[in-house]
């Protein structure tokens, strides 16, 4: 079993450089797409995404635009010292450059509180930290929040 890694010098989140591991690699240079597939694990400093497949796509300078990881994506992400997130989707897309994270079928657990949200389309944004989260035909939004006595 070979595993091709690829690193990408630049900035992704904020600093560090973000290291992919997979079974199999492509790029694409006249679609500026990487393409990684199996048993993905993509790491920058204390952040992970682990996924099937996983799809990097970047602007004309060469840099990470947006990341889509798809097939049993597992993550932890922090927004700041103070919000780290654990979760699993079915789906999701990083937009690096406005700090969006799309979540399809999703569920998240903010590491420091243990709240939990879970619904069918979970927004985030790593810089404004706010949260959006839709429910459609799989059932109601779910948020579990500790409240104290």
């Amino acid at each position: 079993m070979i595993k091709f890694i690829f690193l990408i010098v630049g900035s992704l989140l904020f600093a560090n450089d973000l290291t992919i591991e997979s079974k199999s690699f492509k790029y694409d240079s006249k679609r500026m797409v990487s393409e990684f597939i199996g048993d993905v694990n993509a790491t920058k400093g204390d952040d992970y995404i682990l996924a099937k497949k996983m799809v990097v796509y970047f602007n004309k300078n060469k840099k990470v635009k947006y990341i889509e990881a798809e097939g049993d994506v597992r993550f932890k992400i922090g927004v700041d010292k103070k919000n780290r997130y654990t979760g699993k989707a079915e789906d999701l897309k990083y937009f690096i450059k406005s700090g969006d994270i799309i979540l399809k079928n999703g569920y998240i657990r903010k590491v420091e509180t243990n709240d939990t949200i879970k619904g069918d389309l979970i927004k985030m944004n790593k810089f404004t930290k706010n949260i959006d989260v839709e429910s459609g035909s799989k059932g109601a939004v779910k948020i579990n929040l500790k409240v104290e006595k």
